[in-house]
């Protein structure tokens, strides 16, 4: 009798979200058109463009529980392409100034560099010079890491506000992909990621420093001979009145390795024309082990907004693709977002 009322009563409170908590509705469309093209005559027929799109919608809610522990809960869908699915979820508890989270891609993290930006990075506009068949052969990934990182996956993080920087830790026992309920899955080595970000007490900053540490398991090896990797983050952005500056570097180290991306370098400013229009410009260096030359992206973006939809520009050019002397391209996007 006592296992069926308990049934019951679970029973009750999952089929009565709406009286738990209220439910947020949230969303963006979001619409591109890319275009890359290369310099060198005996490859300009190799440039690429292509109309894409992307769209999410958010479901969000909390509930302060008897005790005074607030739980908060999120998932997002994410069509793109052809893929729709559960992009990201969240489980929180909170009390205070500390909280607990498991989830998919959620939670502060090292991902993306810090950098003054109307919208999108170099590494997210000009990162199709890595998957197109262009300067294909010996090229660097400015976009992705070399780890793969722990909030991407099933993972538990704690954070501390400790109001002027938040201090945040991850970690995720299992990289392979992510588990449905009651996994056994631990084949995929294991990350603990962690960081402190805040402002410091300085008006106007914005600043982040941490790390990853990715090791390997019996079948899958981290670093070229089973070591470990470890990705650094180190940034900043600093605001004074319309203008923002930003600069941070990361730094990639698989141990034994001698083809990853050492260290990469972003540079920006930003500029506030209007309360609608904002102008900013981004330096990005690649360094890699064992390259003679270094690969340089420069992205220039103009955005305007329109209270809900967004419109954004950018041109870019990209020097030294992969680190091969002469390897130039130029890349030019037009981006709209319309929020809901």
């Amino acid at each position: 009798m006592k296992k069926l009322l308990l049934t019951t009563a679970l029973a009750a409170v999952a089929l009565s979200g709406t009286s738990f908590a209220e439910i947020k509705i949230t969303g963006n469309l979001e619409e591109s058109i890319t275009s890359h093209s290369y310099d060198k005559a005996a490859d300009q027929h190799k440039g690429t463009s292509a109309i894409g799109s992307e769209a999410n919608v958010a479901f969000s809610g909390s509930k302060t529980l008897t005790n005074g522990l607030v739980v908060s809960g999120a998932i997002r869908l994410e069509n793109k392409g052809a893929t729709t699915g559960v992009d990201q979820k969240s489980f929180k508890i909170t009390s205070g100034n500390f909280s607990t989270e498991l989830g998919i891609d959620t939670g502060s993290n090292i991902d993306g560099n810090m950098v003054a930006t109307v919208g999108q990075q170099a590494e997210d506009v000009m990162g199709g010079f890595h998957t197109t068949t262009g300067y294909a052969t010996n090229q660097s990934n400015l976009k992705a890491s070399i780890n793969t990182m722990a909030h991407d996956r099933e993972h538990i993080g704690f954070e501390y506000n400790a109001g002027i920087a938040k201090i945040s830790l991850n970690y995720a026992p299992d990289l392979t992909a992510t588990n449905g309920a009651n996994a056994v899955t631990d084949a995929g080595g294991s990350a603990l990621e962690y960081l402190v970000a805040g402002s410091f007490g300085v008006p106007g900053l914005n600043a982040k420093i941490g790390r990853q540490v990715t090791t390997a398991d019996d079948t899958s090896k981290a670093g070229t001979a089973g070591g470990d990797k470890k990705e650094t983050l180190i940034g900043a952005t600093y605001t004074m009145g319309k203008f923002t500056v930003g600069y941070s570097t990361r730094d990639n180290d698989d141990e034994t390795s001698t083809t990853e991306v050492d260290t990469v370098k972003n540079i920006s400013v930003g500029f506030n024309v209007s309360d609608n229009v904002s102008v900013a410009v981004e330096r990005m260096t690649a360094s890699k082990i064992g390259q003679a030359v270094d690969e340089e992206l420069t992205l220039l973006g103009v955005s305007y907004n329109m209270g809900g939809l967004g419109v954004e520009a950018y041109y870019g050019t990209a020097s030294d693709l992969g680190g091969v002397s002469g390897a130039d391209g130029k890349s030019y996007q037009l981006r709209t977002i319309f929020a809901y």
